[in-house]
């Protein structure tokens, strides 16, 4: 009899463990769905106000074009790539009556020493280092600053190379191109023998 009734209370307390550990199992699942929903709101409340205050119009603010550029080697007029990558460089050194046109996409060819570069029809051919440009990338051609050089910046602008071509590109805007033939010029006459005195 008393093997019986303590069989009985043995049941009686298992299928009570059971029962609470039921018990704790649901309030920590209702806990944890809590939790994750607490968890889900904050995120969609924080995504909102950034994706609504992001201007849809930001990517167009950084794409290429022409750009004037001023550097201790001299004055640059520039076209450059969405990302600000160069496609073309023309460069006049400070001082010299230099200009140096670099096309950082062109691969060296080992026996071609000639760059031409212009537009709508008026060309020029500057000299090539057939070795590449190391510093600046691809090839860079050099010769003396062309008299034509505001009709070479006033169309479409072209380079070749061998093969190679680049181009054409869009016209520069005329401030720029104007701009960038006077700092040319100003770099001559600062050159120019007497010019010290």
């Amino acid at each position: 009899m008393g093997h019986l009734s303590q069989s009985g209370f043995e049941r009686v307390a298992n299928m009570r463990g059971i029962g609470l550990i039921g018990l704790a199992t649901a309030l920590l699942g209702a806990c944890g769905s809590q939790e994750n929903a607490e968890d889900k709101a904050p995120s969609a409340i924080s995504e909102t106000p950034s994706n609504s205050s992001a201007p849809p119009d930001a990517p167009k603010r950084q794409a290429g074009g022409w750009d004037l550029q001023s550097s201790g080697e001299g004055t640059a007029l520039a076209l450059l790539s969405e990302s600000g990558r160069a496609i073309i460089r023309l460069t006049c050194p400070t001082p010299g009556n230099l200009l140096l046109v670099n096309v950082p996409n062109f691969q060296p060819i080992g026996s071609e020493e000639r760059l031409s570069f212009g537009s709508d029809g008026e060309v020029v051919a500057l000299v090539a280092d057939a070795r590449g440009d190391r510093h600046r990338g691809g090839v860079s051609a050099t010769g003396e600053v062309p008299a034509n050089l505001p009709s070479l910046l006033g169309g479409s602008m072209s380079a070749s190379y061998g093969a190679q071509t680049s181009g054409p590109h869009p016209v520069p805007p005329h401030g720029l191109s104007r701009a960038f033939a006077a700092a040319c010029r100003e770099a001559s006459l600062a050159a120019a023998p007497g010019s010290g005195d």
